[in-house]
């Protein structure tokens, strides 16, 4: 591990590159606007409609 970032009260925006592995993490202290609390509504939305499928195997 070459950092970490927990605990506190800000939220914090991530970016993953799967294709290097890289991560950035951005605190948000300040939000002038809604995009957030817009975006994370529109997700939940989408899995409340998207029905759940798929199998899941605990042990091989």
């Amino acid at each position: 591990m070459l950092a970490h970032d927990l605990l506190g009260f800000y939220p914090r925006k991530v970016y993953f590159f799967p294709k290097s592995g890289r991560v950035m993490v951005r605190v948000l202290k300040t939000i002038h606007n809604n995009t957030i609390l817009e975006r994370e509504r529109a997700y939940e939305q989408r899995l409340r409609r998207t029905p759940i499928e798929g199998d899941v195997e605990l042990f091989s």
